[in-house]
Formats: structure tokens, C-alpha cells, sequence
């Protein structure tokens, strides 16, 4: 886009010194015509008027279809850049919608109309975001999994932390054991006495 509105720039600039010209040799011309002190010569010099008069007009013409082709081009280029955006946004949606309504939807402790209530929220929450500026610059996970914890709802791993609870042999670890594989705090067996022996 820089390189098309560079060319454009510099397109206009030269059209606007050719008009400038044409326009001075019009001038020159129509001033020639009218101190003519022959027909045959102001004849002459009145062509050479229309030409450059023409040649005007045309450099005008110009540089009108040049801004309105830059004009065209940066609408196009903007609407690319929305429906782009827009496409984004969607697709953003849509993943979201997917893994927590499949969250929401998959609850055996929520009621139809909970989970309907709860599909509702998340509708209106994502078409609110939707609205600023960045709301696919935040990362996918992180924003399933703030949306979860906004709107109550448990995630797979929280449903896995509390159906599975850390165990007691968790909490209390074994002793540790000596480098022979023994129990330093067992008492000691037969063998170890007659081997002292």
C-alpha cells in the first residue's frame, strides 16, 4: 500500500506541473493571438491556444481519476482489512462457544435451565468483547479460561482436582531407606545380631 500511495503521489505531482505549464503556454498563446497584427497570425497563435488549453483540461481530468482510483483503493483496502478482522473475531467465537458450551452442556449437576441460562451469558459476554480492540489478542486458553471462572463453570481440570483428591500416602510420603534397601528404624532381625556376633 506505502509503494501504491509513493506512485500516486508522485503521479499527481507531475500532473500538476504538466497542468501548470500547459496552462502558461495557454496564456502566452491567448495573449499572442490577441496583439496579432495579422488573421493568418492570430489564427495561428489561437490554435496553439486550444491546444494547450486542451492539454489542460486533460491534465485536470487526469489527476481527478487519479485521486478517485487512490480513493476506491483505500476503501477497498480498508473493507479488506474489517472483513479480515471481522473473520478473526468469528473464528475466535467460535472456538470459545465450542469448548465451553461443551463444558456447560456436559454438566450432569446443571439443570436445562441452568445450562441455558449459562449458554445465554456466554453468548452476551462474547458479543461484548467482540467489541474492543483486543479481543483476539489474548491467548485462547487464558480466555476460556477466565470466561469459566467469570461465569462459574468448572473445567475439565477442576472436575478432575475434585473427583481425584491428592491420597494419604500423598500427604505423608514413605520414610526414607537406607542404601542397603533397609529401614533404619526397623529393628534389627536375627542375622544382623549373629552377624555382630
Amino acid at each position: 500500500m506505502s509503494t501504491a500511495l509513493e506512485m500516486t503521489e508522485r503521479h499527481t505531482r507531475l500532473l500538476e506541473r504538466v497542468a501548470e505549464l500547459s496552462l502558461s503556454l495557454a496564456e502566452k498563446m491567448h495573449g499572442l493571438a490577441m496583439e496579432a497584427e495579422t488573421p493568418e497570425a492570430a489564427a495561428g497563435y489561437g490554435l496553439s491556444f486550444q491546444r494547450a488549453a486542451r492539454a489542460v483540461r486533460q491534465t485536470v481530468a487526469l489527476e481527478a481519476r487519479l485521486q478517485r482510483d487512490l480513493h476506491r483503493q483505500e476503501r477497498d483496502d480498508a473493507a479488506e482489512t474489517r472483513r479480515a478482522a471481522e473473520a478473526r473475531i468469528d473464528h475466535r467465537k467460535a472456538q470459545v462457544k465450542a469448548r465451553i458450551g461443551l463444558l456447560i452442556w456436559n454438566e450432569d449437576e446443571y439443570e436445562d435451565s441452568e445450562s441455558l441460562d449459562l449458554d445465554a451469558k456466554l453468548d452476551d459476554r462474547l458479543d461484548a468483547e467482540a467489541f474492543g480492540d483486543h479481543f483476539t489478542d489474548e491467548p485462547l486458553e487464558a480466555q476460556i479460561a477466565r470466561l469459566c471462572e467469570e461465569l462459574g463453570v468448572e473445567t475439565l481440570q477442576e472436575e478432575d482436582t475434585a473427583e481425584h483428591p491428592a491420597s494419604d500416602a500423598d500427604a505423608h510420603p514413605a520414610p526414607p531407606v537406607s542404601s542397603a534397601g533397609q529401614d533404619p528404624h526397623a529393628p534389627a532381625s536375627d542375622d544382623d545380631w549373629r552377624s555382630s556376633a
